[in-house]
């Protein structure tokens, strides 16, 4: 469990991350209109992390120059819609059974 202070230290840290999965705004409904896509390998440098659904990043292009500023998904966000995505699947499963 984190307290409120570890937590605003975690939202005034930046860090580097690699992404593991594309990501393309449009299919992700409710979207920013300033997120950014990505895709499977680029590098982000995310610059504040204070928000539990959307973290504020710049895209690394492979010279190391920072790119194009956005939004891209928190990994909260992310693994509450695999999570969702599975549980339906599994649901759809369940159903087809009977």
């Amino acid at each position: 469990m984190m307290n409120s202070s570890s937590g605003s230290l975690r939202a005034n840290r930046s860090f580097y991350i690699r992404a593991l999965f594309d990501y393309d705004k449009q299919w992700d409904c409710g979207v920013l209109s300033q997120a950014l896509d990505f895709n499977f390998g680029e590098v982000l440098h995310v610059m504040d992390s204070s928000d539990d659904e959307w973290w504020q990043a710049r895209r690394i292009n492979q010279q190391g120059e920072l790119e194009e500023l956005g939004y891209i998904p928190s990994k909260h966000r992310v693994e509450r819609k695999e999570w969702s995505r599975m549980k339906s699947k599994g649901e759809n499963k369940h159903v087809s059974r009977h």
